[in-house]
């Protein structure tokens, strides 16, 4: 059973160092719209290696919409999970085999994807057959 606590009261958790803290304050700020506040506090549960938050920044930092673009930063947070997160896999491949980088590294690309297929991901395996059914036109 999941403990409802106030505010304050995960304001002074996510203070004290609490990295579970931090990513749900960081949550309630950017559901509120305080995207500056909200960042600082999910970068601070990334840094405590929390996976969601590692997950969550990256993402952000890929899209660029509530901080400034930063594809390398994404990618370091990313591949030390690549080995047991699905998500970070799907999002490596598409970091490089979309061209997003600029590299256009389709084989790297698609080594994360088969990788995300392996760990049961449908997304990845879904991607994975429209690829192949392409190849064969």
């Amino acid at each position: 059973m999941t403990q409802s606590i106030s505010l304050q009261e995960a304001v002074a958790l996510a203070k004290s160092g609490n990295a579970e803290a931090q990513y749900a304050l960081s949550s309630v700020l950017h559901q509120r719209g305080q995207f500056d506040e909200s960042l600082r506090w999910l970068r601070l549960a990334a840094a405590h290696k929390l996976i969601p938050a590692q997950i969550t920044l990256a993402t952000i930092l890929m899209d660029g919409r509530q901080c400034p673009r930063d594809r390398q930063q994404a990618i370091k947070l990313l591949q030390p999970l690549a080995e047991t997160q699905s998500q970070a896999n799907l999002l490596l491949s598409e970091l490089h085999g979309f061209a997003a980088l600029g590299v256009g590294d389709r084989e790297t690309g698609l080594r994360y994807l088969l990788a995300a297929a392996r760990m049961g991901e449908a997304g990845a395996l879904r991607q994975l057959a429209l690829l192949s059914a392409c190849n064969r036109r």
